[in-house]
């Protein structure tokens, strides 16, 4: 188990607490970031939607700045969908394969050519604040901001019938990004493509250090 100092087991051991995830104003071309061009490594060799096989866009990339070392190490975590809504629609539940996809890949720049990638939301940083307790309500986490960490707040009543699935494939909550957080940063994008929701991140937790893994990664999306 994780020493509780340095916040993993408030994070995803006893999980009453969660560190913010923030919109900069500025940009940054490596690291923790949200759209403008995806990394080089999946722009090189763009994935395809696994389930109508046509064209992904890249919403977001966290790395070792934002998800710690320990479980980035030199790698990064990037969120994709389907640029069809009919096929996004089907990541409404937590399904392997999904129109929304999530790519451990190493940590590298931004690609400096376009691809079929790119969205149109323009490029900014993403950081992490302050470890935060979870706000409950009811004895449910009651927030749908943008969050590593602590429990699932969602939108509609059934999400935990979809976490269910993860954890029977050995997977715990990792985070959420919450469609409100461009909007409270004033980001430019023509339509959110989860319709102002929020995305869910699952991914397998480590048995002996308590520490998420970039393994097993799954995501279902609710919008109100």
């Amino acid at each position: 188990m994780p020493a509780k100092k340095d916040g993993y087991h408030q994070l995803f051991v006893a999980r009453t607490h969660h560190r913010p995830i923030a919109v900069d104003q500025g940009d940054r071309a490596t690291g923790s970031r949200l759209g403008g061009r995806p990394p080089l490594p999946l722009a090189k060799k763009p994935p395809r939607c696994p389930i109508c096989k046509g064209a992904l866009q890249y919403v977001l990339t966290l790395a070792a700045d934002t998800l710690g070392a320990a479980i980035a190490g030199e790698r990064a975590l990037s969120l994709l969908t389907c640029r069809d809504f009919g096929c996004r629609q089907g990541s409404h539940e937590l399904a392997y394969p999904s129109p929304t996809l999530l790519v451990a890949h190493p940590d590298e720049a931004r690609a400096e050519t376009a691809s079929e990638l790119d969205p149109d939301c323009e490029g900014r940083a993403l950081s992490m604040g302050e470890l935060t307790i979870d706000p409950l309500q009811n004895g449910e986490v009651y927030t749908d901001a943008s969050k590593l960490g602590g429990g699932p707040g969602y939108i509609q009543g059934w999400g935990d019938q979809e976490a269910q699935k993860a954890r029977a494939r050995g997977a715990e909550f990792l985070f959420q990004w919450s469609e409100n957080s461009l909007a409270a940063a004033h980001v430019e994008i023509d339509e959110a493509p989860f319709a102002n929701g929020v995305v869910y991140v699952f991914a397998r937790i480590d048995a002996n250090s308590g520490r998420p893994t970039l393994e097993d990664l799954a995501a279902f999306w609710q919008s109100s």
